[in-house]
């Protein structure tokens, strides 16, 4: 019987024996294999793309801002992937440091900074695009030329132009019928039916949507002035990878041919 009980022991320790070997080998094997998956994911760069229509937009490749990401890809020693969505979830997922960068943000800081991000926490490269809100009237009516020829007027744009409108003009836009709109193409229609006479409209994408358009009923007069003005940059975190970014874009701003269509 002691005999017994001494074998058990015996094949008790040795099973020990090996599971201790296994765990020693095994775990940490594990580990460097998780932290070696972990460093092979993080070996991308990760843009929240904001969602423009024509210009980033995957379905058109030959957009502006599509132009500008291959030429940043090619110059880049690292994978750059980029996820396009609604401005607001792209700039939200970047304050919660889910995205290296914003493809793209405004230049203005003031907007990370009231969303909570502090000085020196982000940077901005040099202004891309300078894009601009302006008025449009079908030409066979008067164009816009001072800021109360919009007052009582119904207004229609995009959803974005249009707050941007209203935020800016809180008396006039109140003056008026303020109409937002799905897309330009939408806010063209309105026009077109005589349900609307101005349209609030980022310029570049009036002018993208013309030229596209050749066969259109009738043409656009822009307002003589800006209702906004906004610099188009790519905002990064300010990190190593980060300041690798911006670094990128302005030497491409500094040194290549501009990409016809952008205003600077």
């Amino acid at each position: 019987m002691n005999f017994i009980n001494k074998t058990n022991n015996c094949i008790i320790i040795v099973y020990a024996f090996i599971a201790s070997i296994l765990v020693s080998v095994l775990i940490p094997s594990l580990f460097t294999s998780a932290y070696a998956q972990d460093a092979k994911e993080s070996d991308s760069i990760k843009f929240a793309g904001t969602f423009v229509p024509h210009l980033l937009d995957s379905a058109y490749e030959d957009g502006l801002y599509m132009q500008l990401l291959s030429r940043i890809r090619a110059k880049s020693e690292r994978e750059i992937t980029i996820s396009i969505m609604p401005i607001r979830r792209a700039q939200s997922n970047f304050f919660k440091g889910l995205y290296d960068c914003v493809f793209v943000g405004t230049q203005d800081k003031q907007p990370y900074l009231d969303a909570g991000m502090t000085e020196g926490s982000f940077i901005v490269s040099n202004h891309i695009n300078k894009l601009k809100i302006k008025a449009y009237t079908p030409d066979f009516l008067p164009p816009i030329k001072a800021l109360g020829d919009v007052k009582g007027h119904v207004v229609a744009g995009e959803v974005g132009a249009i707050q941007a409108f209203v935020r800016s003009y809180p008396e006039i836009s109140a003056a008026s019928s303020v109409l937002p709109v799905e897309s330009l193409q939408n806010a063209i229609k309105i026009v077109e039916e005589g349900r609307a006479d101005v349209i609030v409209s980022f310029d570049l994408d009036m002018r993208v949507f013309m030229r596209d358009h050749p066969d259109m009923k009738g043409k656009y007069q822009a307002s003589s002035f800006n209702l906004r003005e906004n610099n188009e940059s790519v905002v990064c975190k300010n990190t190593p990878t980060g300041a690798h970014i911006v670094s990128l874009v302005n030497d491409i701003l500094a040194n290549e041919p501009l990409i016809e269509g952008f205003t600077r």
